[in-house]
């Protein structure tokens, strides 16, 4: 009975743990590049064949899914989205950080930054514009008033699974080794859709919220169980 509970309650606490991912997702729905976070468990059946049948199943994980996502226009001449692989790479404080958010702008200094204010850095360093026409050609290269500015870099990683998300849509790369792309492929006045359906994303939270709500009514089955044959030995 006590070996039931555990799992139902382990259950459970997966159930949490893959509601707050599906609830991130959600979150991000409009996030230009956004990667959703796909929730797993080990399977039921990895555990048969282990010595003991002790309980510790099913551990909650989870990946990163690195399919791209759809492009929209907006027309914006510093909105750059990739097509097919590759990351572009900025300078945070603590080193190297990879996204493919490519919602650019010019900071004070003209240099060409995020949305969150961390420089992109260019095949030769960061990429700094005067304020005239901007224009990014389909690999990369920046030009401005028909002079060339600079060229974005672009990257890929062998393993890109190996990828840490580091919050607001960047990553870092701390156990794969990245090589630049050789022919990238980029869109200028487009950006890249979080790689989600929303759609989907809710009915998998709804299910999930039914898995939950079931195991707790078997964990408040048992508990009434259990009273009821407490009270039943107190009375010999």
């Amino acid at each position: 009975m006590a070996d039931a509970l555990s799992i139902t309650a382990l259950s459970m606490s997966n159930d949490m743990q893959r509601l707050s991912t599906l609830s991130h997702n959600l979150a991000n729905a409009t996030t230009p590049a956004f990667r959703r976070e796909i929730a797993y468990s080990r399977p039921f059946v990895e555990h048969l064949g282990s010595a003991a049948l002790q309980v510790t199943l099913p551990q909650f994980r989870s990946s990163i899914d690195q399919r791209p996502g759809t492009l929209r226009h907006t027309g914006a001449p510093l909105d750059v989205a990739l097509e097919g692989a590759g990351w572009f790479e900025l300078l945070a404080e603590e080193g190297p950080v990879y996204t493919r958010q490519g919602d650019y702008q010019l900071d004070a200094r003209g240099r060409l930054v995020s949305h969150g204010g961390l420089p992109e850095m260019g095949s030769s360093g960061e990429i700094t514009l005067g304020g005239g026409a901007v224009r990014i050609d389909n690999q990369g290269r920046v030009f401005e008033d028909q002079r060339a500015a600079g060229q974005l870099r672009v990257l890929n990683f062998d393993n890109p699974q190996a990828l840490v998300p580091a919050g607001a849509g960047l990553f870092r790369a701390p156990e794969t080794a990245a090589s630049p792309v050789e022919t990238p492929r980029l869109r200028q006045g487009y950006l890249e859709n979080a790689n989600l359906q929303t759609v989907a994303e809710m009915v998998r939270l709804i299910e999930t919220m039914r898995h939950f709500e079931t195991s707790q009514k078997l964990v408040q089955g048992v508990d009434d169980m259990l009273g009821r044959a407490i009270r039943t030995l107190g009375e010999y």
